[in-house]
């Protein structure tokens, strides 16, 4: 993928640059005054069994049903499959703790993606599946794509205090399978 930028800059100063592009690793850097008006800049693709977070994937609680704000992420990941058209990927589903989940009355005229009633694990397999469901309805081909749910097996917080900190603890989370 290329993208330009660009921008004014004072010679006398510094300035850090992070470039960052789903599926690549990022690149930090310092830019002075070199006399040069380009410069390029390459971004490493992800190698096999590395992981990055999708942040803004988003379900309403309790349900695997997404959230309108994932829009944005989701299209990015539909974007590096069809760019990166070898890559096969491993969808996890990540929950915070490995409660028993019980359906929601006010979503009981809603389908079936918001009536879910099971254990954590089951709820994000659930939502791997849902990303799945999303990138084959888009083009991409099922076998590139393995859902997996983790439950709240591998918390990033391992004993949250704070609703923010459980919060990041409930995540997609993408790994390479193969290039």
């Amino acid at each position: 993928t290329k993208g330009k930028w660009e921008m004014t800059y004072d010679v006398a100063k510094k300035y850090k640059i992070k470039c960052t592009a789903l599926g690549y690793t990022d690149l930090q850097m310092t830019l002075e005054y070199n006399n040069t008006n380009i410069i390029e800049l390459l971004l490493e693709p992800l190698k096999v069994g590395d992981i990055f977070i999708m942040k803004s994937i988003y379900f309403h609680p309790n349900t695997y049903a997404l959230r309108k704000e994932s829009a944005y992420d989701l299209g990015r990941l539909l974007e590096y499959m069809r760019n990166n058209s070898s890559v096969k990927i491993e969808i996890q589903g990540h929950t915070n703790g490995d409660n028993k989940i019980y359906k929601n009355k006010a979503y009981e005229n809603l389908g079936e993606e918001w009536n879910f009633k099971g254990s954590s694990k089951t709820l994000s397999l659930k939502r791997a599946e849902a990303i799945k469901k999303y990138l084959i309805n888009n083009g991409i081909d099922s076998e590139r794509l393995i859902p997996v749910g983790q439950g709240g097996h591998k918390p990033i917080i391992e004993n949250p205090e704070t609703m923010e900190d459980g919060q990041r603890n409930i995540r997609v989370e993408v790994v390479i399978l193969n290039n």
